[in-house]
């Protein structure tokens, strides 16, 4: 059975926005949670952004899972922002409120030291999907039949 990785990174990028508006719905408010179906296009973005380094040597995915989920908080961060917009409070800067969201959601991740685990969690997130991709198929080519004997 060959596995859709494009559609596991979608599921991954949805738990991560399930993980992103659980930490943050008391600072940011409950509108967050309007912006969790968005993870969905970020997994792919990340997924499709870093699947090159998962031909590299498997030390490269520590640099990759550093990157990515800085990337990937970020482009959250932009998303949270994108849903505020949408609360009706006058006398706002469209950009301001969203640019300012990017930034409370990377300064979290960058200077709390709880949610530095998000970058293990990310290598391994990266590990199972280099894993799904490079090693599975070997696996599964393998023929459950006896080998064929000449007389």
């Amino acid at each position: 059975m060959k596995m859709n990785t494009t559609l596991l990174a979608g599921l991954s990028g949805l738990i991560w926005g399930l993980v992103g508006a659980y930490f943050s719905q008391k600072v940011a408010g409950a509108h967050v949670w309007f912006a969790v179906p968005l993870g969905i296009p970020i997994g792919i973005a990340v997924f499709r952004g870093s699947r090159w380094t998962y031909k590299k040597p498997p030390w490269v995915l520590f640099s990759t899972a550093i990157i990515s989920t800085i990337i990937a908080v970020a482009l959250f961060g932009i998303c949270v922002g994108l849903v505020d917009l949408m609360r009706d409070i006058p006398n706002r800067n469209g950009l301001a409120v969203v640019i300012q969201s990017m930034l409370a959601y990377l300064f979290g991740l960058l200077t709390m030291p709880p949610f530095w685990a998000f970058f293990l969690l990310s290598f391994g997130n990266h590990a199972l999907l280099r894993f799904l991709i490079y090693q599975a198929p070997k696996v599964s080519e393998k023929s459950n039949h006896a080998p064929a004997v000449d007389h």
